[in-house]
């Protein structure tokens, strides 16, 4: 094994761990939704804002977390917004995950 190969498989590992992280953030307010800048920052300097961004990217994708905007409310994809303008909470689905009902190879709950 090489020094890439390490440094691969320790970014994946990360990635499987922040996302369980990231997730039961989100889940901290339960019924309400939870502003991204405001969870990013918290998780500071544990996890960084790219590796923040890519776990939310990953768990809005995968239906565990639902987005909306700050400002309207309106339902939102990742994609087409701003961190500081887009807020969470988890899905049904996350919560089945964070229970055990489910597991994802990619979210260590």
């Amino acid at each position: 094994m090489n020094e890439q190969d390490i440094i691969k498989k320790m970014r994946a590992d990360n990635f499987v761990k922040n996302n369980g992280v990231v997730l039961r953030a989100i889940n901290i307010g339960r019924k309400s939704y939870n502003r991204l800048s405001s969870l990013c920052g918290a998780l500071a300097p544990e996890i960084e804002k790219a590796e923040f961004t890519d776990c939310i990217n990953y768990l809005s994708e995968s239906k565990y977390i639902i987005l909306r905007r700050c400002d309207n409310k309106q339902p939102a994809n990742f994609s087409d917004n701003e961190i500081v303008d887009l807020e969470a909470k988890v899905s049904p689905e996350g919560i089945q995950l964070l229970a055990g009902m489910i597991s994802d190879p990619c979210v260590r709950a």
